[in-house]
């Protein structure tokens, strides 16, 4: 190892002169191979031989290291890459290409990472180059005839040479420079000029192309066996890092742009709903006025039952308009929050509730203890126990209905509303409490708008609170809210002593109803008595048209009422809520059925 000498030699002659031996683990030893000096590791011991007095010989014990030197190198570099995979976008994975490539200066003396844009040219994105001007920055995948038209034996063209065809052959290509083609710079550990370059495509999951590694190769170790399968195992881990990156950042952007659709959407719902709310105002006012007035006994009982229908629809529409403008107003926070009352105005709002459920079998429970220090924005409380309350209603069709209020922490305020009602479906779960989401399986008193739970969901994340819904043979719904006022943004801040309910209740519940419920059981006595006066004429034209037998499928009670009024007078009407009951009657009874009306919602394809 004559190469070898300028190490091994000094260490020879310290034996013989000293007579104590020696020992080195992982020695670097540069050894010739061919027409160039190869880098060589090595454990050994020189141990010295005497005849008593003198040095006569030596013994050399020796161990080549080199493969595991390369191992423990080249697994720093892949660590390195493991620690730094998670990029958000891509410039910094481009970033930390860099910071990667740093730890094998040996295998990677200088690399340069090539992007494929939309126009299909190799862009390049990181690098470690020392002078630009030797290197491709930008170039099309596919040669033409004024590609370099006038230097076709630069490092630069050579090397874009090089890349498009790996670029096109989607695999490795290997490329030595001859002397007038080194780099002018010298680079990496052993910083001497490069000579042999590597070009590797790195893909994406669906196996495209997505760039171009360039690597510079080790001035002196030959690129075979182990070496070559290292570099590959390199551009792998740069299209991962490149492919994560690129994921995480449409992964935001779709993010974002679905955030923006949401907002346009509620944008939308809020406009509309401004321009719907004054025509709705508007008819209110006059059916609530011809409903008190006197002069409503000109009319004839039919008129005031159709009163009833509108004036019932308009407040569930009014309410439907004013939901959706709140969501206009979230995320103001610089609102004025109050201090009211809990527990009465709790007491006051549950208190409306009753009639109605008084009235459908239901029982109302109640259970307050006395609330204090809990700040809300205003109404939002309201909001907050109508729409749940709303919604126990709604959907239990018999049982109880509980509301609890209690102080669970000195400095936590926990509302529970909890029916034995229809329940939600474990696979709805989820997404009951996003905007205008809907459980398909609807069979309460009325059909959901999507908006309710949404609604209090918002109010309650926006006071700091906790909302958790749960559903086992009903439904269950618990709230939990910090008192005080630290944990909240004021512009301003009134402490009230009482509260008045402005907010329009659900038109299932309204007491201005009770009017309208009277004239309708007038209008049924006026009709037994009618029909018991028919003459036998018109009692025989009747009897032929009941013969018809019509099937109704609709899950609203409102629409179910108002097809009911209509038909029934002539025909003989059978009404179904739900879908299972309705296609066992139609599939055995086929026959008799003369009409089938089906409320669309219902419609399920096939």
């Amino acid at each position: 190892w004559i190469e070898s000498w300028n190490t091994l030699g000094g260490l020879v002659n310290s034996v013989i002169e000293s007579g104590k031996g020696v020992y080195f683990e992982d020695l670097l030893v540069e050894v010739g191979r061919g027409d160039t000096l190869q880098e060589m590791y090595f454990t050994f011991s020189y141990s010295p031989i005497t005849d008593g007095n003198h040095v006569v010989g030596m013994v050399c014990h020796f161990l080549n290291t080199s493969e595991q030197v390369f191992v423990r190198r080249q697994m720093e570099t892949v660590l390195q890459f493991n620690r730094n995979e998670r990029c958000e976008n891509l410039n910094e994975a481009f970033v930390s290409f860099k910071e990667c490539l740093k730890t094998s200066l040996h295998d990677v003396p200088v690399f340069g990472v090539y992007s494929v844009d939309r126009s299909h040219s190799l862009k390049l994105v990181s690098n470690s180059f020392r002078d630009l001007s030797e290197f491709p920055s930008e170039f099309p995948t596919e040669e033409n005839s004024e590609t370099h038209k006038e230097d076709k034996r630069s490092l630069k063209s050579e090397l874009e040479r090089v890349m498009r065809e790996s670029y096109g052959g989607k695999q490795g290509v290997e490329f030595v420079a001859s002397n007038e083609l080194l780099t002018k710079s010298n680079y990496g550990h052993w910083n001497l000029p490069v000579k042999g370059w590597i070009s590797l495509p790195f893909f994406s999951q669906d196996g495209q192309v997505l760039g171009i590694l360039l690597c510079g190769t080790n001035q002196k170790r030959k690129l075979e066996g182990d070496y070559l399968t290292f570099l590959k195992l390199v551009a792998s881990l740069v299209g991962t890092m490149a492919t994560n990156a690129k994921d995480c950042e449409d992964s935001r952007k779709r993010a974002k742009a679905l955030e923006e659709m949401d907002k346009n959407r509620t944008q939308f719902y809020a406009s509309i709903s401004h321009e719907f709310k004054t025509p709705i105002t508007l008819l209110l006012g006059p059916l609530e006025e011809l409903s008190r007035s006197r002069l409503g006994r000109e009319f004839f009982i039919n008129d005031f039952d159709v009163l009833d229908v509108t004036h019932r629809n308009a407040l569930r529409l009014l309410k439907l308009v004013s939901n959706l403008l709140k969501f206009d107003g979230f995320g103001d926070e610089t609102s004025k929050k109050v201090r009211s009352d809990i527990s009465k105005h709790t007491e006051e709002i549950v208190s409306l509730f009753l009639p109605a459920c008084n009235s459908n079998g239901i029982k109302l429970h109640l259970e307050i203890e006395e609330v204090n220090d809990l700040w809300m924005m205003d109404e939002s409380w309201e909001n907050i126990l109508i729409n749940l309350l709303s919604n126990s209603f709604k959907y239990t069709l018999s049982g109880e209905i509980r509301v609890k209020l209690f102080h669970s922490s000195p400095s936590e305020v926990t509302l529970i509303v909890e029916d034995t009602g229809i329940g939600i479906p474990n696979k709805d779960l989820p997404f009951v409490t996003d905007r205008f989401y809907e459980v398909k399986e609807n069979r309460g008193h009325h059909a959901g708008t999507g908006i309710g739970l949404a609604l209090v969901k918002e109010l309650i994340e926006m006071h700091g609170g906790q909302l958790n819904l749960t559903s086992n043979g009903g439904t269950r719904v618990e709230i939990k809210l910090r008192t005080g006022k630290e944990h909240l943004v004021f512009e301003s801040v009134e402490q009230m002593a009482g509260t008045e309910i402005q907010s329009v209740l659900p038109s299932e519940i309204t007491p201005n109803l009770n009017q309208f419920h009277r004239i309708r059981t007038a209008r049924r006595d006026r009709r037994n008595s009618e029909s018991s006066s028919n003459s036998e004429g018109s009692h025989e034209q009747t009897t032929s048209r009941k013969r018809f037998r019509i099937g109704v499928l609709a899950e609203n009670s409102s629409l179910q009422d108002q097809i009911v009024e209509i038909l029934s007078r002539d025909y003989q009407v059978e009404v179904f809520v739900q879908k299972e009951p309705f296609l066992t009657e139609f599939n055995e009874e086929k026959e008799e059925f003369d009409a089938i009306l089906v409320d669309v919602k219902n419609r399920e394809e096939g």
